[in-house]
């Protein structure tokens, strides 16, 4: 999908000074150069757009929901799904419904997940020297 880092094929083009490039806002670019002059630093880097991190926020809400149908917790991620979304074409204007839904994925994945277990055998303990202390997530 990405042919080149630099912003537009014809001379002149700045996105810093005007988002309207062959026409349109944006016209579906997914990144922007980030120069030094613009950004600060001595390297210019590539800077993602709004349309890009939308497009990431959308393949990690899908990674949510395959996860959790892996975790025959399929009826929960459609439950979530459809409490901001009518049909495929309609869903809630809410930013507010869509974040809450995510969350409750993200909580049940996370719920779902074994507690990582972390031992430290060097850890030094003047009232019990010699022994390991193990930490696990609460």
């Amino acid at each position: 999908m990405l042919v080149s880092t630099r912003y537009g094929s014809c001379a002149g083009s700045d996105p810093w000074a005007s988002v309207y490039f062959k026409g349109g806002n944006g016209n579906g670019t997914l990144i922007y150069p980030g120069l030094p002059a613009q950004i600060g630093g001595n390297t210019p880097v590539p800077l993602p757009s709004i349309r890009l991190k939308h497009i990431r926020d959308g393949m990690q809400d899908f990674e949510y929901l395959y996860a959790l149908k892996q975790a025959n917790q399929a009826s929960f991620a459609q439950q979530q799904a459809a409490s901001f979304i009518t049909t495929a074409y309609s869903f809630s204007s809410d930013p507010q419904a869509l974040l809450a839904a995510r969350d409750a994925l993200g909580n049940q994945l996370q719920q779902l997940a074994p507690s990582p277990t972390i031992a430290l055998a060097a850890l030094p303990m003047p009232s019990a020297p010699g022994r390991s202390v193990t930490f696990t997530r609460p």
